[in-house]
């Protein structure tokens, strides 16, 4: 006579919650937030880990919120602009170098005067 083996419980499925950011709506933990919830409710079991890919949103994705700090520095005309920076928390420092280069904000760009049409 062959013993049963004792009933086993079923494991959730592990899903891995890679995201990066939607451009001008949520950031990438924010999506990884709404995705893991839905996982979730479905009975999945969601690991978040938000991504970026070193540009936009590199900062949002590697640094904590109360981790960041907005910090002044020479923009790429220049003058003085605004960007931000954050440490992780084994003090990692992290900038988002497209902020200092004028990525995020592009009213530093210097318009060459018009010239005319050399085809015409």
């Amino acid at each position: 006579m062959r013993r049963s083996s004792p009933p086993t419980e079923r494991r959730r499925p592990d899903v891995l919650v890679c995201p990066d950011k939607f451009r001008r709506s949520l950031d990438a933990t924010e999506v990884a937030e709404v995705v893991a919830s839905e996982l979730q409710h479905h009975g999945l079991l969601p690991h978040v880990q938000p991504m970026s890919d070193g540009g936009e949103g590199f900062l949002d994705a590697l640094v904590a919120p109360d981790r960041r700090r907005p910090t002044t520095v020479t923009g790429p005309a220049g003058r003085p602009a605004t960007a931000r920076w954050g440490s992780t928390h084994d003090g990692t420092a992290v900038i988002e170098a497209s902020q200092v280069c004028g990525h995020s904000d592009q009213r530093w760009l210097i318009r060459a005067p018009e010239r005319p049409d050399p085809r015409a």
